[in-house]
């Protein structure tokens, strides 16, 4: 498809020299064909250098819209009549540098139908680095093209007045140490090829001379308006399918990451509700302190030997009944435990055969960063759950970037 638009585009460009002539593009070369009746109209048309006046002068005005007002003004200064193409280039603040070419006009009255565009072959190089030299070769003959401090030189045919030239025009050279880049003929076509689209590409006004008046007018209305209708209806339709193309794509996308993007919300919805009972957890636990820290001392005197027949508790302090064989030993457990701020027997020690039953009121301490196992464990696993929930998070979020 890229191909045949490519053809079809080459086919809309011709080059003018002693008769008009189509471009012809191999796989493996370009030539030049004479466009004998050919019914496809040329759009561009590339001028051979014996067809135009070249000149450059440089303007000390800084203004572009001065200069053009200028140039309007200007008296003709060329040496034949013709099509005037201009380049305005800004060399500094201050000043232009006008670059002029007029095709002769019995040149432009051969072409018929007008094309749109005229473009002298001279710009189709492009813009050379400063005394760098091309040559091209296309039916036979040479054309030198260098750009010198004085601006773009071009010359058909003669080597050795190219070289002097470029002497006279203050490259720095002499003649002998000019070098020339010579292109073979199918790169010299190629080169004008592309650099024609990209002087078009880059600044179309200055080679657009617009269709003639009498092409105009030799278009009948019925006609133009059919043509118009049709390129709508080719716009509309190109752009309906565009647009539905990307529909389909964007959906095939959102398809994609759906059932990913369903998983993520799951497993963040869970971690959510588990983060809240274990948070609701850990308040509890928070609110029952110091009475959770009793209970780490139950399970501590129970390790040790001692049963118990009853407890009782407050918010602040707890009685154990016990059944131990040495009272003594208990009480003094407690008083060191620094999670205990008081111990006392709360009744008399009475003598059961080997065994000594007893009661222990014990006043617990404020926890002031004593936390029990039960707490400690909870706020472990809430900060676990926390973890784990920053790691789906990031990775749903660079899953849904």
């Amino acid at each position: 498809m890229i191909d045949y638009v490519f053809l079809y585009l080459v086919n809309c460009v011709g080059y003018l020299s002693k008769v008009l002539y189509d471009f012809r593009v191999g796989e493996s070369s370009t030539e030049l064909c004479p466009d004998i009746g050919s019914s496809k109209r040329k759009w561009l048309v590339i001028i051979g250098r014996k067809h135009y006046f070249e000149a450059v002068k440089d303007y000390p005005v800084g203004s572009r819209r001065d200069l053009k007002r200028i140039l309007k003004n200007e008296p003709w200064r060329y040496p034949f009549a013709g099509t005037l193409l201009l380049r305005l280039e800004r060399l500094s603040p201050q000043s232009h540098r006008v670059t002029s070419w007029v095709v002769k006009q019995s040149v432009v009255d051969r072409l018929t139908p007008h094309p749109w565009f005229l473009v002298p072959e001279s710009v189709c190089v492009g813009t050379p680095e400063r005394g760098a030299a091309i040559s091209l070769e296309r039916l036979g003959s040479q054309l030198f093209v260098s750009r010198s401090p004085n601006g773009l030189v071009s010359i058909e045919g003669d080597e050795g007045l190219f070289r002097q030239y470029l002497s006279s025009n203050g490259l720095g050279k002499s003649v002998e140490n000019v070098e020339i880049e010579c292109l073979s003929q199918t790169v010299s076509l190629d080169k004008l090829i592309i650099g024609a689209a990209k002087a078009v590409r880059n600044a179309p006004l200055d080679f657009y001379t617009g269709p003639m008046i009498a092409d105009l007018e030799s278009v009948p209305v019925k006609r133009s308006f059919n043509l118009a209708a049709f390129a709508l209806l080719i716009y509309l339709g190109l752009s309906t399918i565009y647009i539905v193309v990307s529909g389909v794509v964007v959906d095939r996308s959102i398809q994609a990451v759906e059932a990913t993007a369903e998983d993520v919300m799951q497993i963040r919805e869970t971690i959510v509700s588990n983060r809240r009972s274990l948070t609701a957890l850990k308040e509890v636990v928070a609110r029952s302190e110091p009475i959770s820290v009793g209970w780490d001392l139950y399970l501590d005197l129970k390790a040790m030997g001692v049963s118990f027949t009853a407890i009782k508790t407050t918010s602040i302090d707890m009685e154990f009944f016990c059944y131990f064989h040495d009272a003594t030993t208990v009480l003094r457990y407690l008083n060191d435990d620094p999670r205990v701020l008081e111990a006392s027997f709360s009744s008399g020690v009475r003598q059961d055969r080997d065994m000594e039953v007893f009661s222990v009121r014990v006043k617990l301490a404020a926890p002031n960063g004593i936390t029990s196992r039960i707490g400690k464990e909870t706020t472990d696993l809430v900060k676990s759950v926390g973890d784990v929930d920053s790691v789906v998070e990031s990775r749903a979020g660079g899953g849904e970037s």
